[in-house]
């Protein structure tokens, strides 16, 4: 066996090891891209009245938002928001994270959507795929825009 080879052996078993493990705190890849925006949204939660949140990013899977109000993983929630003059949707959505209190009392919330219609999945994927979109406000651009850095 070659000096490479011997290397190569125990280098490539560790790859495997890392590459085909299934530790439950290992990160799962997106499924869908997000796209960075600063919008205000309402949210509805059963039996409250609606309350307003900021929408850090967004995908046709889900979106990170911030508010005062106290939710729970698994809230049923409803979002309503306005991305662009010709796009409002209302989606269904179910609480998967929750985050700590930052200095101005708000909480960090990740929202998956559930019951999306396909019309409204064909509207967002489009606007988060739009290049025009990349750049909102202070967002830095999505990825796949020809102003990323």
């Amino acid at each position: 066996m070659s000096k490479s080879q011997s290397f190569a052996d125990p280098l490539m078993k560790l790859v495997r090891a890392v590459t085909s493990s299934t530790s439950s705190s290992a990160r799962q890849p997106r499924r869908a891209p997000r796209l960075p925006v600063k919008v205000t949204a309402q949210l509805h939660i059963a039996k409250q009245p609606p309350v307003s949140v900021m929408l850090k990013n967004i995908s046709v899977g889900g979106a990170s938002m911030t508010s005062h109000v106290r939710l729970r993983v698994n809230d049923r929630v409803t979002l309503k928001v306005q991305l662009a003059a010709d796009l409002r949707v209302e989606i269904p959505a179910r609480v998967v994270h929750t985050g700590a209190r930052n200095s101005d009392f708000k909480c960090q919330y990740g929202l998956k959507f559930t019951g999306m219609s396909q019309r409204d999945y064909d509207k967002l994927a489009n606007f988060i795929h739009d290049p025009k979109n990349g750049w909102q406000f202070d967002a830095p651009p999505p990825p796949w825009s020809p102003d990323a850095a």
